[in-house]
């Protein structure tokens, strides 16, 4: 997932919330979840946009063995409760204006200089 905080939130504050309460609880409720990695984005130089102006501030990483382990994941989240409590800290730390955006991936990847092909492949939600 690639997502932008909401409005009024420092990049420390954003992050602070993020890793103190929503990833704990997500992390928690995705027992099939081989992986959950958050990248937060900074400024690649110090010429680089300012935080506010990013159009995303983290990319969400979830890995799962296989479809079947990320469908158990997503029914836990359809749960209501747990549902209710997700969307209480998206709606505190995500900008509802600018959407999330959400993709299935299946990697693929290469041995770099130019090795003997693939090296492995894996899938991931992202």
């Amino acid at each position: 997932m690639l997502s932008k905080r909401r409005p009024g939130l420092s990049m420390a504050e954003f992050v602070e919330k993020y890793e103190t309460r929503h990833a704990p609880y997500a992390a928690e409720q995705m027992p099939t979840a081989r992986r959950y990695v958050r990248r937060y984005f900074g400024p690649l130089s110090t010429a680089d946009q300012p935080d506010d102006e990013r159009e995303f501030d983290v990319a969400t990483e979830i890995w799962f063995d296989d479809r079947a382990a990320y469908e158990r994941a997503m029914e836990r989240f359809a749960d209501p409760v747990v549902a209710a409590r997700l969307a209480q800290d998206a709606q505190e730390l995500f900008d509802p204006g600018r959407s999330t955006l959400r993709v299935h991936v299946e990697e693929q990847a290469s041995q770099p200089g130019g090795g003997d092909g693939p090296v492995g492949a894996d899938q991931g939600s992202f």
